[in-house]
């Protein structure tokens, strides 16, 4: 339709030129050379109009067949275009399935971990009832400890008494009186019995259930560094708590650590300032466990609440002048060492009630029986001083090149630390004599490090390098 229409047009187009020149050339007919010459040209035209003619119908039918190529592209175009939309709606309604499949998967797979989480949570509140049964066991255990401490000390200034009051028939009964708390002591704690050989030795050495340490069984290692540090660690003390629970004093990053002794990190508490020595307070409380921290810049000593796996602050107390060594001599009064070259006695409020003229130690832990603290100096001299101020024994320890921390045993014995290159625990006895070398640890292998600190608590130590190497050792008595 569109080919003959085109036709039309053409020749209808040749028409209107034809009566175009007939009328702009009027006298063409006029005269017979003009008229044959005419004829002629009129031939001549006629031949090549019917020239542009097949010419025009040769153009027709190609543009015929480009029209029906192009009409059987369209129609290849919308068959494609129906396969296409046919095959995208395929894969659509496949997505689909797939999906919902998924969603299905999914949603059993949420209703089998809800399952599995129900299970885990359950788990998890056996095993805090389990851990709190524990503590109460070891809180109960501690109050037993504190007890028999306390039946040592009766013991001890019993025998005392007796050893001033008649040196030869007051021996037996001393000895006799000996013998029933001692038994009395054993029993209730389920251990072997041990007499005391005379009144002479019962003086320097206390009653004890198992007898002084043999050796240290390393147990763990690990590392204080944890992720909130900003700065390599640098431990100045270390305490352990019952459930065997590790406070770090990191001077550095200025906090406290909380690690239980399997090295896992539980808590760490930010302190304003640089602390330096940690004290037990109290540790009978079921509710947790006091603790002080000295911070000697600040002048100042935070009391901190342990709560099994945390730490917070209870009060804060400001010293007369900077605090660094420090003990509790019982739960409300803490030893303090200060600058003034003195040992202050303090209550819980900051009172000074009492001040001990004594050059300044490096660390201090009291006595369990006695009212005496033990005092760690620098070049290794241990010393001992009444809490009314008298120097009951000092005197240097060959065996130790630089003595740094020392902590008491129960049984009376002390276990210190000697930071210099021969990097080491020593034992000592209730007099504070050499006795033995507990555990060495050459300087090569820690790097530089240094030991620093030490606790003992029941059959536990704990000993700290200055970088935050700790050491968990079981004590050995056999």
């Amino acid at each position: 339709m569109r080919v003959a229409a085109s036709k039309e047009t053409t020749l209808q187009c040749f028409e209107l030129a034809f009566v175009f020149l007939t009328q702009t050339f009027p006298n063409l007919t006029i005269s017979e050379s003009a008229s044959s010459k005419s004829k002629e040209e009129t031939s001549q035209f006629s031949d090549k109009l019917k020239y542009l003619e097949h010419k025009l119908e040769d153009q027709e039918r190609k543009m015929t067949d480009i029209f029906q190529q192009f009409e059987d592209q369209i129609k290849d175009c919308d068959k494609n275009q129906k396969d296409y939309h046919d095959k995208l709606n395929a894969g659509l309604n496949r997505i689909t399935t797939r999906q919902e499949n998924h969603e299905a998967t999914l949603a059993k797979k949420l209703e089998e971990y809800d399952g599995h989480l129900g299970d885990i949570q359950k788990k998890i509140k056996k095993q805090v009832k389990t851990t709190e049964m524990l503590n109460k066991t070891v809180i109960s255990n501690a109050e037993k400890v504190l007890g028999l401490q306390k039946l040592r000390k009766l013991f001890s200034n019993m025998l005392k008494t007796a050893t001033t009051t008649s040196p030869t028939s007051t021996a037996v009964s001393a000895a006799a009186t000996s013998s029933v708390i001692v038994s009395a002591t054993l029993q209730a704690n389920d251990s072997t019995a041990t007499t005391l050989s005379s009144s002479q030795t019962s003086a320097c050495a206390v009653a004890s259930r198992r007898g002084p340490p043999k050796s240290l069984r390393q147990r763990k290692m690990f590392s204080a560094k944890v992720s909130e540090d900003i700065k390599e660690p640098s431990i100045t003390d270390v305490k352990l708590l019952p459930g065997g629970l590790v406070l770090l004093a990191d001077y550095e990053n200025h906090s406290v650590k909380l690690f239980n002794s399997q090295g896992q990190h539980l808590h760490i508490h930010r302190i304003d300032g640089c602390p330096s020595h940690i004290a037990v307070m109290d540790i009978t409380s079921l509710s947790g466990w006091d603790v002080a921290v000295s911070v000697p810049e600040k002048q100042r000593i935070d009391f901190l609440k342990v709560n099994y796996n945390s730490l917070s602050l209870k009060n804060s107390i400001y010293t007369p002048s900077k605090c660094s060594a420090l003990t509790a001599v019982d739960t409300k009064i803490l030893a303090v060492c200060s600058d003034d070259n003195g040992i202050n006695l303090i209550d819980k409020i900051g009172t000074v009630l009492r001040h001990l003229s004594f050059m300044k130690p490096k660390y201090m832990d009291i006595m369990p029986s006695e009212e005496r603290l033990v005092i760690s100096v620098h070049y290794s001299t241990f010393s001992e001083i009444s809490l009314n101020g008298g120097i009951y024994r000092r005197h240097r320890i060959e065996e130790i090149s630089y003595m740094e921390g020392i902590s008491c045993h129960q049984d009376g014995s002390f276990i210190a630390i000697d930071s210099s290159t021969d990097s080491s625990a020593h034992l000592l006895n209730a007099c504070g004599s050499w006795v033995k070398k507990l555990w060495y640890s050459s300087y090569g292998d820690l790097n530089g490090d240094r030991l620093k600190s030490v606790s003992v608590m029941n059959e536990e130590c704990i000993i700290c390098s200055e970088k935050g190497s700790v050491f968990v050792f079981d004590i050995n008595y056999d």
